[in-house]
């Protein structure tokens, strides 16, 4: 939805004069840090709510050009202090014979007076219009609709640092959307009522963030006797329970604040213009690549959109409906670059790109490399006899076979333990893809067993027949192939996400070499800063606060300083290599949990010799 046609900004801090026009639909505004692109959005901010940003109110000292300062210092223009900002609005369909199809707004700012001076051609263009079209021109009428058009915009102003503050100021407009004149009965009804009223009426803003986020969430009325007076409450369900989204990080509130504007926006009769800085922050890039899809493709129908963003994301592909700027600042002003072609290559994407075209290169060595070693597992599974247990990655054999050694478990002795790793797909798939295959295709008397963590879901994708292995102690895929999910340890009966790492305690599993460790994911917020003492940071956070998952090291993901200095994180191979080599600390790391393993492994033993019935049996497969 476009109703600004163009902007034009003169002496507003690091903007001597700037033109961006057309305005579209949605209009990037893109560039290298601290060049100036907020400085445009804080323009529009100052034009239509007298505030340069979310926090400050307009300060001419502060908010005037510093380059035209100096210049005003001559005598020759002295006295010319001034900000000015304007605005050509397009009407649409809105007020066709009352207003000009385009007209210009323009407010100015002087040193001594606190409020704006504005002009317009309004009725300039309302007398060309009307002559041409053969219509009556009345002064008043053009001057009540122009006043009608401008009320009726609102701009929402989004800075880059998303904190409480301003998800508040959010949930606000939408307390607003909802307590409008269409809802007013919500008003009148006792809380209950007036709560699954509230459901309803949001219920597609509910969905859309459970979708976004796999996350239940609630929008309900503040539980207090005069609940229209109070802010909205906005709920989620996690594993302990429901936590207010006030109480997650900045990431969980990031993927709330579009959502709700667009559902404000579409449930209102207003015109909506959003001032909307670095939207890809809190997002991982697959991410953000779905979210500005969500802003072009869906949000900027109901709202114009003006982005600040350097994230090839926002900026890559321009369309009829997206413009993009490339600002920069030359001769202490910020300016309008013509080159938007080589974005990529100014703001470092390049190098970025080179890197990632590298880490591909030798990730198809490594996938070559793992499909001749399938090819081999599969002809010793053929030719020898001994059982073996396969698992989801490198780390799950090494410790099951420190754990036979540990626990002494002899019987076990000489029992192969493979990982399965291959093709492009997750270890979990490429387990289950590896057992269907050999159910399918092969004709050996030797015992598999198919070990999944419990930290991903194991679909049903071997045969549609199969439940999810985690409902059952373990099941039979065909003659000597078996598949089980390693149980719940007693240290974790509260939780059923883990992995294997997750059979040692927290202190254990935290023990350190030279001041690297690995992390569990609840050590951190969602915006990556560490919950204790220490300034750890880690990036990556996001989807794993208020989890157990084990956080190592991995390419580019990794705990830093929160400067991003230094790297104290171990990874998973290096701490089983010290368990392996019984380093200090290491040494003493129990292995008592793995009994339950083992457990489960002799049960499929008896099972497939006979000597028992039990598990999850499938005879048609």
């Amino acid at each position: 939805m476009k109703v600004v046609e163009s902007i034009t900004i003169r002496y507003f801090r690091s903007v001597y004069t700037l033109t961006i026009s057309p305005c579209n639909d949605i209009t990037v505004i893109t560039g290298k840090n601290d060049v100036g692109k907020s400085n445009v959005l804080k323009a529009l901010n100052l034009f239509f709510c007298q505030q340069t940003d979310h926090l400050n109110g307009f300060n001419f000292s502060e908010d005037y050009s510093m380059l035209r300062k100096e210049e005003v210092k001559k005598d020759t223009i002295r006295g010319q202090q001034f900000i000015s900002i304007t605005v050509r609005f397009l009407r649409g369909e809105r007020m066709k014979n009352s207003l000009p199809p385009s007209f210009s707004v323009t407010r100015r700012w002087d040193m001594h007076s606190l409020d704006y001076k504005e002009t317009t051609d309004v009725h300039v263009r309302m007398q060309q219009y009307a002559k041409k079209n053969k219509t009556r021109y009345s002064e008043k009428t053009t001057a009540m609709f122009y006043s009608m058009f401008l009320n009726k915009i609102k701009f929402i102003y989004v800075p880059a640092i998303k904190d409480a503050r301003v998800f508040n100021d959010t949930v606000n407009w939408l307390q607003q959307s909802l307590f409008d004149a269409k809802n007013k009965t919500i008003l009148d009804s006792p809380i209950t009522k007036a709560n699954e009223a509230v459901q309803e009426i949001v219920g597609e803003l509910q969905s859309d963030f459970k979708t976004a986020t796999g996350i239940d969430n609630f929008v309900e009325l503040p539980n207090t006797l005069n609940y229209a007076k109070g802010l909205l409450q906005i709920n989620t369900a996690t594993e302990g329970g429901i936590v207010s989204i006030d109480k997650r990080g900045d990431g969980i509130r990031t993927h709330y604040i579009p959502k709700i504007l667009n559902y404000v926006a579409e449930n209102s009769k207003d015109i909506y213009i959003w001032g909307f800085e670095e939207p890809e922050n809190s997002y991982e890039y697959r991410r953000c690549i779905q979210v500005a899809e969500e802003f072009e493709n869906r949000y900027c129908k109901s709202s114009q959109i003006f982005i600040s963003s350097h994230s090839p994301a926002f900026y890559n592909n321009p369309s009829e409906r997206k413009t993009v700027v490339n600002v920069g600042y030359e001769k202490n002003k910020t300016v309008l670059l013509k080159d938007v072609q080589h974005l990529d290559e100014e703001l470092g994407y390049i190098a970025l790109y080179q890197d990632f075209i590298e880490r591909v290169k030798q990730l198809e060595k490594e996938n070559a490399i793992k499909d001749e070693s399938i090819t081999a597992l599969k002809q010793s599974i053929q030719q020898r006899q001994t059982p073996i247990i396969l698992t989801e990655g490198k780390t799950d054999a090494a410790l099951l076979k420190i754990a036979i050694k540990k626990l002494n478990l002899n019987d076990y002795a000489d029992w192969e333990i493979k990982p399965i790793l291959c093709e492009k797909t997750t270890n979990n798939d490429a387990l289950i893809k590896f057992l269907n295959e050999i159910r399918n295709n092969m004709s050996s008397q030797r015992l598999v067993i198919g070990m999944f963590d419990r930290d991903a879901k194991v679909e049903t994708s071997i045969d549609s027949k199969l439940c999810d292995i985690r409902n059952e102690e373990f099941v039979k895929l065909a003659k000597n192939i078996y598949a089980f999910a390693i149980p719940v340890p007693h240290n974790r009966a509260e939780v059923n996400q883990i992995s294997i790492e997750h059979y040692f305690t927290d202190a254990e599993i935290k023990t350190e070499k030279n001041g690297k460790r690995l992390y569990l994911g609840n050590e951190f917020y969602c915006t990556g800063v560490y919950k204790g003492d220490e300034e750890w940071f880690y990036k990556a956070a996001t989807n794993v606060a208020d989890t157990i998952k084990v956080i190592e090291h991995e390419s580019k993901k990794f705990v830093t300083k929160q400067n991003g200095d230094g790297d104290y994180s171990l990874s998973k191979a290096a701490f089983v290599q010290c368990i392996e080599d019984g380093e200090e600390g290491f040494a003493e790391i129990s292995f008592n949990e793995f009994n339950k393993i083992f457990a489960v492994i002799a049960k499929i033993v008896n099972h497939c010799s006979g000597d028992m019935q039990g598990g999850a049996f499938y005879d048609q497969l």
